[in-house]
């Protein structure tokens, strides 16, 4: 079980099924030992995660966010290459970050 996540986030993650089935190694295999898991959880980074989470966000229509829903549905994304399973708190992090983005934009 992952803490501060949950068995269910846990199995989300290793239900994610991709073909081919990324060729983990170093720091990736190291992360994804740790976590139990058979994907890494990564924070937000790159062009596509940080797209898709722009596009998550926009779609949200709750005045509050939940980023443990959130991080569930971006187990739909997964790709194992650009978009990495993530957690809850690494969304609420690069949240704040997206809206200092967003405002400097206006």
């Amino acid at each position: 079980q992952i803490r501060g996540y949950g068995a269910i986030a846990a199995q989300a993650i290793n239900d994610i099924d991709l073909e081919p089935r990324p060729q983990l190694s170093g720091k990736l295999a190291r992360n994804a030992h740790r976590f139990k898991t058979k994907l890494p959880i990564l924070p937000i980074r790159g062009k596509d995660a940080k797209r898709l989470f722009g596009k998550l966000i926009r779609r949200s229509k709750l005045a509050r966010l939940d980023f443990s829903q959130m991080a569930l549905h971006w187990c739909n994304h997964v790709d194992g290459q650009n978009i990495w399973p993530t957690l809850p708190a690494y969304l609420r992090v690069y949240y704040s970050k997206w809206q200092k983005r967003q405002q400097a934009k206006c």
